[in-house]
């Protein structure tokens, strides 16, 4: 991401990169869940049974879908990535607060 999405992001909520695997995992251990892109990440937070949801943009979902008890997936287009409209982004929070609440 660029510096400027970077800022953005960090307004709504606390944006950590850089971190060894391990790290990430032992973050990842304390989340309540995990939102996030097509990533090892969310592979790993999916496979943990942490309530994970995906974003996929031009890779498909139900090839590479996280797998684990707890996983919503969604497919935007790029545009949604860099301009996400408030129809995505009401979407993927409800999935996570569904995923939350069972």
């Amino acid at each position: 991401f660029s510096r400027k999405i970077i800022d953005r992001l960090s307004l709504v909520a606390p944006v950590i990169f850089e971190f060894s695997l391990t790290r990430t995992f032992q973050l990842l251990s304390s989340c309540g869940c995990f939102i996030g892109n097509d990533s090892g990440i969310g592979h790993i937070a999916g496979i943990s049974g942490i309530p994970t949801v995906v974003c996929f943009g031009p890779t498909d979902p139900s090839v590479y879908c996280p797998v684990g008890p707890k996983v919503k997936t969604f497919r935007f287009e790029e545009a949604d990535f860099s301009q996400p409209s408030s129809h995505a982004v009401e979407q993927v929070s409800r999935a996570a607060l569904k995923l939350l609440s069972s």
